[in-house]
């Protein structure tokens, strides 16, 4: 976040233009960042100020673009109900690059911190995990990126309606989606319950102050809400006392 603001305060005084994106308005970048209070003020000021910020509306150009590239009827990646081996065979049945079948082997992928993570299936870049597998675990959004860089397509299966107390879980699998988009992955998903339902027990969360009761209870605004891997937990796989000091005078650096 710091070097994002100095970044825009240079390249406005030199009068570059700048074009980017984002899911998110200035204001509501580097949500729950640590010390984001810090940060957050200069770099709205910083778009504001110096940028042209506009909320585009209308088409979505980035189904334009998919349809040019698949013309006729898209591939189906979402199902809900069924057996998930019938869902992904017809997901991938169009796409011999991905495999004719679902042979899929018990393996292992690197992770952020060199922890391995156990995949239930995986073959040529194409990998089948259970919702429980990535989301009800210890990983951030760091781990998905390091998935991301090592498979063309992932199929996950079984997920669920979100209850309002699994907001860690719906935090997971939204930023598993994120990772999985930036690198351009395929993300084949089998859920028991229509798209729009997964997340909506837990939208109501989407606007919640530090005054409302549920996100109290819940815990939301807590210091230590985060969906990264507990620091604890990546020692003891890690199993490295240098690498545990070194966390420890990351985390100290970041909170000077």
């Amino acid at each position: 976040a710091a070097i994002l603001a100095e970044l825009l305060r240079l390249l406005s005084e030199r009068r570059v233009a700048l074009v980017c994106t984002s899911n998110r308005p200035p204001e509501d970048l580097y949500k729950d960042g640590l010390h984001r209070e810090q940060h957050l003020p200069a770099i709205v000021t910083r778009f504001r100020a110096n940028f042209l910020v506009l909320e585009l509306q209308g088409e979505d150009h980035r189904q334009g673009l998919l349809e040019a590239e698949l013309p006729g009827v898209a591939p189906r990646v979402f199902f809900h109900g069924g057996c998930p081996d019938d869902a992904f065979r017809e997901a991938l049945s169009d796409d011999a690059s991905r495999g004719e079948t679902l042979n899929l082997v018990p393996g292992e992928l690197g992770i952020a911190w060199g922890r391995l993570l156990h995949v239930p299936g995986i073959q040529d870049g194409l990998a089948r995990f259970h919702f429980d597998d990535l989301c009800r675990q210890p990983l951030g959004a760091e781990d998905f990126l390091h998935l991301a860089a090592k498979l063309h397509t992932v199929c996950l299966h079984d997920i669920p309606r979100l209850a309002l107390e699994e907001h860690n879980e719906a935090r997971r699998f939204t930023n598993l989606v994120d990772a999985l988009y930036e690198r351009s992955v395929c993300l084949v998903c089998h859920s028991a319950v229509p798209l729009e339902e997964i997340l909506a027990s837990v939208e109501v969360l989407h606007e919640a102050t530090s005054d409302d009761h549920d996100a109290d209870r819940l815990g939301v605004f807590e210091a230590m809400y985060d969906d990264s891997p507990n620091f604890q937990i990546q020692i003891k796989e890690l199993g490295s006392r240098e690498k545990f000091k070194e966390l420890q005078e990351r985390r100290m650096a970041e909170e000077q």
